[in-house]
């Protein structure tokens, strides 16, 4: 088999990539541990409410700053936008591990600006480096490429997470909180070392307002339905079915996920985008049979493998359809604005749900309805594509 030869830029957007995603996921390794370290006088739940109130900020967030750095992306470089990226991101992240340790009293505001501003900054990431990707690499490796960099971004999201495991275990309280936040250092400081990036490539690409209209919502929807499989996985599920914390089982659970995200990533690429769906929607189908189901690790797995499905063919299929017409800010406000919505909103759905219903019910037929909403989307999508071929060719 024949060996990717990658540019050097390309391992280094690696290295930043995985730095990026450490710090944006550390919200969520830490949401079992904060009530404990900052609202010690508040019961366990109450303290998970604030934060599932905080959270949201980022749903807003995000599309603000794709909007933002679609402005700033007609008068500068490419690196420019990452480097503006990475550096906010670090920024916040070393405010966010500083002032909580200093000032605890301040740890609830001083969560809401850094919230806002690490999900506002880290937006160019899908943008700027899905253009880098598309406009300087053959179709081929720009694909391999891109798995690549989605593999990064999950080895961030195991790395939080086995540190918030460690913080646990040793019992390290406010101080491995700030430690761990303190690593955007290294991010400040490598956004400076940028190494000088390819110039975009002008391609005349014909762009179909409508296919675009359609692209938009099919990445919203499968991006969104993603984030609420992740959130199951790594919030509902450990917070909700049991008592206990599951720290080695989260970690657990986040190898087998990169891994399956390198995996099914390379089968997108032989398979086709549509194809590797169309293997997650009949997967998620059978979910409804896991109801009475209440062994965690058993859940936890079910929707690690349903969230990397629908997430790893994402960049492929994000990667296949942007121009520089549209400059993927387009599409990528799809991919923004659905994993923010979903997987925001789903842990703070769970606990007014369990309220009326079982969690069981309510998470296994919610999987279900979604997966049938999709394959009918799918279906319409591939009977416009063949419309629009039948027109082409005529």
């Amino acid at each position: 088999m024949k060996r990717s030869n990658f540019p050097a830029w390309v391992y280094y957007l690696f290295l930043l990539n995985s730095l990026e995603h450490y710090l944006t996921s550390l919200k969520i390794a830490f949401i079992p541990l904060v009530p404990r370290f900052f609202y010690p006088e508040k019961t366990y739940l109450e303290g998970l409410l604030i934060l599932f109130t905080i959270y949201p900020i980022g749903i807003m967030a995000k599309p603000l700053g794709g909007l933002f750095f679609q402005l700033v992306e007609k008068r500068a470089k490419l690196v420019t936008l990452l480097r503006i990226s990475y550096f906010g991101t670090g920024f916040f992240s070393i405010v966010l591990g500083i002032i909580p340790l200093m000032f605890p009293d301040y740890f609830t505001s001083t969560l809401i600006i850094c919230r806002f501003f690490k999900s506002f900054f880290s937006a160019s990431e899908v943008i700027g480096v899905s253009v880098l990707l598309k406009q300087n690499l053959d179709q081929n490796l720009s694909l391999k490429a891109t798995n690549l960099i989605g593999t990064s971004s999950m080895l961030g999201i195991w790395s939080s997470f086995v540190l918030s495991s460690i913080v646990h275990l040793f019992d390290l309280g406010k101080v491995g909180f700030a430690l761990a936040h303190l690593v955007g250092c290294f991010l400040l400081l490598n956004a400076y070392m940028l190494p000088p990036l390819p110039s975009l490539m002008a391609k005349d690409e014909k762009t179909n307002n409508q296919s675009g209209i359609f692209d938009f919502c099919f990445i919203l929807l499968f991006a969104g339905f993603s984030a609420f499989c992740y959130s199951c996985a790594f919030i509902v599920v450990p917070t909700c079915f049991t008592d206990k914390i599951f720290y080695p089982i989260n970690g657990m659970m986040i190898t087998l996920d990169l891994f399956l995200v390198w995996y099914f990533g390379k089968k997108a690429i032989r398979w086709g985008t549509h194809r590797t769906l169309f293997f997650a929607l009949l997967i998620g189908l059978v979910s409804p049979l896991l109801i009475y189901q209440t062994n965690s690790i058993v859940l936890m797995g079910f929707f690690v493998l349903l969230g990397t499905l629908f997430s790893a063919p994402l960049y492929s299929y994000l990667l296949e359809n942007i121009s520089l017409k549209t400059r993927v800010s387009f599409l990528s406000w799809g991919y923004l604005i659905g994993s923010q919505v979903f997987g925001t909103l789903t842990p703070i759905a769970s606990f007014w749900i369990e309220k009326w219903c079982g969690m069981g019910t309510s998470i296994f037929w919610t999987t279900s309805f979604f997966c049938l909403v999709l394959l009918f989307f799918m279906a319409r999508r591939e009977q416009q594509q063949k419309t629009q071929l039948g027109v082409e060719v005529s």
